[in-house]
């Protein structure tokens, strides 16, 4: 392109397929940019030289240019001939669904089945031939050839997944997933796309602590990419397990409903507000098996009346922290009828400890009113006063381990043989979680675990 003074010019091309040939080529030797070469490849009908380009610039050609490909959406010669990159771009850019899987191998076979896994994401279903748990484990350990040539797009591909376990209740694996799209994310679009996914689904799986952990990662809501929106719930679902219904209000309405997650979190905030048949309603609108979907129907089938009992059993997977949270509830309130006094106090404690370290409040939920008073006569203290201090928030699981062993009480390499590490990794925590927390010495650190009810480490038999 030409320039005037320091001043590039800037050239706008209504319609693309009407310029001649000549017209292309004399862009292209004056370095027309890459959304250019796409869409004179498509007006030529050349699909590989457009997969080629898609493959060396990856989903943020047609993301940062919406309705580049609009021309295209419905085109049955594009439906046809499109190869997994340019049939993802097509669905990116509001097109028409891919033709279904066939002559696809090796790098383009994963992508291929990966954008399955984010369609039916999309959608909210779970569908048993789209199996995101190994495709994203074949990327994780393909081989290197097979990383340079899906290139660009392999964060894509652990983002698909991501959303599609999540939708499967497997939080875990989503969040694994995206741990491994993060360290191999080429770009700050990338980067951004998998940071905000991990911060929902860290919320949906219980891991509060996690959620804010790597919310502080990314750039506050614009409203420009297109995790944009799922960002915005889930710093709406942050604020509902924080109590805080007026902030999560505001930023559902900045952020509007157009996307399912926002309807999700909506719908979570008119339960909060003691309006579960505004809520039904608004669920009625989407189909799917998400499990804040499955939520949301526990919440209806509990007739409104007062605290809906189930609100909080998301059919996740056992080892996420709402149902460990959620079962020792239920243990709870089954001990204080049925076992005696030893055991609530340790299962009140337990509760008190998976609140604390996670940051999570809703299966707390699950309790009556007599379960409720119960739990803070043993604890000195209400549901509310279970979520961390903020720098407590801070602490990852290990350093409250750490925390609750020198509670206990011991030298370092006692507690190192209690906990089975290293001394070294002991004093590498213990310095960790002394900065986190603003002191310089056990007695501090322990008052600390004290006055947020982080209870000492069981001593157990020393394994020395």
């Amino acid at each position: 392109m030409s320039s005037y003074g320091d001043r590039p010019l800037v050239l706008v091309i209504d319609d693309p397929s009407a310029l001649p040939d000549q017209i292309w080529q004399a862009l292209e030797a004056a370095g027309a940019r890459a959304d250019s070469r796409l869409l004179r490849a498509l007006h030529t009908g050349d699909a590989e030289e457009a997969e080629r380009l898609l493959g060396a610039c990856g989903p943020a050609l047609v993301t940062d240019h919406p309705g580049l490909l609009s021309r295209w959406h419905d085109d049955a010669w594009a439906r046809e001939n499109a190869g997994p990159r340019l049939q993802w771009a097509l669905w990116l850019d509001g097109g028409a669904l891919p033709r279904p899987l066939g002559r696809e191998r090796g790098p383009d076979r994963l992508l291929a089945r990966a954008l399955r896994c984010e369609i039916s994401a999309a959608r909210g279903q779970v569908i048993a031939r789209t199996d995101a748990s190994a495709i994203a484990v074949a990327v994780q350990d393909a081989p290197r050839q097979v990383w340079e040539a899906l290139g660009p797009w392999r964060a894509a591909v652990h983002a698909a997944c991501a959303r599609q376990l999540t939708v499967e209740g497997k939080t875990g694996e989503a969040l694994t997933t995206l741990a491994v799209g993060l360290s191999v994310a080429g770009d700050d679009g990338a980067r951004r796309e998998l940071s905000g996914l991990a911060v929902f689904v860290a919320a949906v799986h219980g891991d509060l602590v996690e959620a804010r952990r790597h919310r502080q990662t990314v750039p506050e809501v614009s409203g420009g990419h297109r995790v944009d929106p799922t960002l915005a719930a889930a710093d709406a679902l942050i604020a509902l397990e924080a109590g805080d219904h007026a902030a999560a209000r505001r930023i559902l309405e900045r952020a509007g409903d157009r996307h399912r997650d926002l309807r999700m979190a909506k719908a979570f905030l008119l339960v909060a507000d003691g309006d579960p048949q505004a809520a039904a309603a608004l669920r009625s609108t989407m189909n799917g098996t998400h499990p804040l979907l499955r939520a949301l129907d526990d919440a209806a089938a509990s007739g409104g009346a007062g605290a809906p009992p189930r609100l909080v059993d998301l059919s996740l997977a056992q080892d996420a922290p709402r149902p460990r949270l959620h079962a020792a509830v239920r243990e709870f309130a089954a001990a204080r009828r049925f076992a005696g006094p030893t055991t609530a106090a340790v299962l009140a404690q337990r509760i008190a400890d998976l609140a604390a370290m996670h940051g999570m409040s809703w299966p707390l939920g699950l309790l009556d009113g007599e379960d409720g008073d119960a739990l803070a006569g043993l604890l000195g203290r209400h549901a509310p006063s279970f979520l961390p201090a903020p720098a407590m928030a801070q602490l990852t699981d290990a350093e409250v381990e750490v925390l609750r062993e020198l509670a206990a009480g011991g030298t370092e390499a006692q507690i190192a043989r209690r906990v089975f590490r290293s001394v070294n990794t002991i004093k590498t925590q213990r310095r960790s979680l002394y900065r986190k927390l603003g002191v310089s010495n056990r007695a501090d650190a322990v008052a600390l675990a004290a006055q947020w009810g982080i209870a000492p480490a069981s001593r157990g038999v020393d394994r020395g």
